[in-house]
């Protein structure tokens, strides 16, 4: 998810709306997450957290708040592929599922990083195996933007120093990161090569194949 909002920086003349977006979900924590400490005006005071950050660092806050905005703004937000938030939204996957008998899902957990429990289902068995667990399911984008035949994503940076009011810098350079297979569509034979179908560097330099960039 968090890959998609930073192709959208990119690829979507979205800027205002990402920044609104932004905006709304961190700007008013409420004051059971500020100690009182931390609630007292005091200048010279530094954090390296916003309030309320986990709103779109964890995986199903971000789908949450995304749906969210694409209640409001439906032409910019549609750049991100139907997304399942569970347990909450357990019965309507199912149903989906119903519907698209041959979809391919992929499922992330909730605070997971550096592609660990991430996986591309045609069944969703873990998914109704286990009813209760917290993780997001998203319809998986079976034709995505290739370079040279390789899935690719790219990280944008920017540094916030101000929530309210609101100040962001935007770096000029980015970040590209490749899967070291060439890529197909998931099929019974393939669903289970994260080398060809996650682009994470912690995955990624683990292939034989991986080639470091020595020069960034």
């Amino acid at each position: 998810l968090l890959d998609y909002f930073s192709l959208a920086l990119v690829n979507h003349p979205l800027h205002i709306y990402l920044i609104i977006f932004f905006f709304l979900m961190i700007r008013r924590p409420p004051r059971s997450t500020l100690s009182s400490s931390s609630a007292a005006s005091d200048v010279y005071k530094r954090q390296n957290h916003f309030p309320m950050m986990a709103e779109l660092a964890r995986k199903t806050n971000l789908g949450r708040n995304l749906r969210r905005m694409a209640k409001l703004f439906p032409k910019a937000f549609s750049f991100f592929p139907k997304t399942f938030v569970l347990p909450s939204d357990h019965e309507a996957l199912m149903a989906n599922k119903s519907q698209n008998p041959k979809q391919i899902y992929i499922c992330k957990p909730e605070c997971g990083s550096q592609g660990r429990g991430i996986y591309l289902t045609s069944t969703l068995k873990e998914v109704k195996e286990n009813k209760e667990a917290r993780c997001v399911v998203q319809h998986y984008m079976s034709k995505p933007l290739l370079i040279d035949n390789y899935k690719f994503d790219l990280r944008v940076y920017i540094l916030i120093t101000s929530v309210d009011p609101l100040s962001c810098f935007m770096f000029k350079e980015g970040l590209a990161r490749f899967c070291t297979e060439e890529y197909q569509k998931p099929n019974p034979r393939n669903m289970d090569s994260s080398f060809m179908h996650l682009t994470n560097y912690a995955i990624n330099k683990n292939n034989q194949c991986f080639e470091a960039a020595h020069d960034t």
